[in-house]
Parts: C-alpha cells; sequence; structure tokens
C-alpha cells in the first residue's frame, strides 16, 4: 500500500493508536507491504510541534531524536502482526528551500535523514522510503529550473544530483554502517 497522509499523528507528531488502527485495518487480508505516511526528518522552523503545511493532512508524523520512538516500535508491530511487512516514508518538509539554504543546512538535512532511517529500522520497519518527488526539497533540487546554486549542490547534474545521493547515502550508512557503503 502506497504512503498515504492520515493526520492521525499526536500534535507532537509521534505515531498515535488511531494511527496503529488505520494501518492494522489495511494490513489485514492480503496487502504484502504497507509505506507509513511520509514522516518528515527535520520539524518546521526547529520547532517541537508537527508542521502543519496548508492544503496537506495535519498533524504530519516526525522521526528525529525527539520522537516517542516506542510509539513507532508499536505503529510497526501493529502492521507487523497484521500481516504485512512495515514500510515507511521519509521526507523533508516541502517548506524547506535550498535556493537559500546554507551548506550547513544540507549536512543536518542529511544527518536528520539517518537519525530517522536508524530510528525506524530499530522501530521494526523493513522497507525505508525517500520521497524525492511532489515539488519537494530534492524534487527541487534536481530540476534545473529551480537549482540556480552556484556551488557543489548546483553547477550542473552532478551538482544538482548531490542532496539526494548524499540523503541516501545517510539512509543506508545508518542502517548498514559505513564501512559497507
Amino acid at each position: 500500500m502506497p504512503a498515504i497522509p492520515t493526520g492521525l499523528a499526536s500534535r507532537k507528531g509521534d505515531a498515535t493508536e488511531a494511527m496503529n488502527e488505520w494501518y492494522r485495518a489495511r494490513s489485514i487480508g492480503g496487502v504484502g507491504l504497507i509505506l507509513v505516511e511520509p514522516a518528515h526528518v527535520v520539524r518546521g522552523n526547529g520547532e517541537r510541534e508537527s508542521s502543519r503545511v496548508p492544503g496537506e493532512f495535519s498533524p504530519r508524523l516526525v522521526i528525529d531524536e525527539r520522537s516517542d520512538h516506542e510509539a513507532l516500535r508499536s505503529l510497526a508491530e501493529a502492521i507487523r502482526l497484521s500481516g504485512a511487512v512495515p514500510g515507511i516514508s521519509l521526507e523533508l518538509p516541502t517548506e524547506l528551500a535550498t535556493a537559500d539554504a546554507a551548506l550547513k543546512d544540507f549536512k543536518e538535512w542529511s544527518t536528520a535523514i539517518g537519525v530517522a532511517s536508524s530510528a525506524s529500522d530499530r522501530a521494526g520497519f523493513k522497507v525505508i522510503e525517500l520521497v524525492f518527488s511532489h515539488d519537494g526539497v530534492v524534487h527541487r533540487s534536481l530540476r534545473r529550473a529551480t537549482n540556480r546554486r552556484t556551488d557543489r549542490f548546483g553547477r550542473g547534474e552532478a551538482g544538482r544530483f548531490r542532496l539526494a545521493r548524499e540523503l541516501a547515502r545517510s539512509a543506508v550508512t545508518a542502517k548498514i554502517g559505513r564501512a559497507h557503503v
């Protein structure tokens, strides 16, 4: 089942029992893989509260070092015990802007993906999907029309793909370790 925003996370962005029930109901009856809704890996403006993006389901699930990791584990377990493989979709919030980002922001985003990937793995999610579409920050960085940076995260195809590569490398490294990447 594809990742679908539900708006069932707590106001702080944590998994809830209502979310467990929603995914449990969809896991029963033969669905092989459930991808949990796209979870933000950084909070809007660095705040604890889940970001509210106009036109999107809110509150959003957020996975970072301040998340309720036991609630996340409970969500993965609810899906697994209902017969499906638990997977999760991770994304950077769409309101982040690559054009104005400092180089340290790119490093923070990469670290955030690693933290969320590691937390998702420890919680029991067997599949981790990184969202690079839907006019999000990575999608905008890949496009020549929207990425006008002149540093290493711009200037040609290799630069435009650098953010996507670094995020993927961070997620994989969090899972299997730097020696294998």
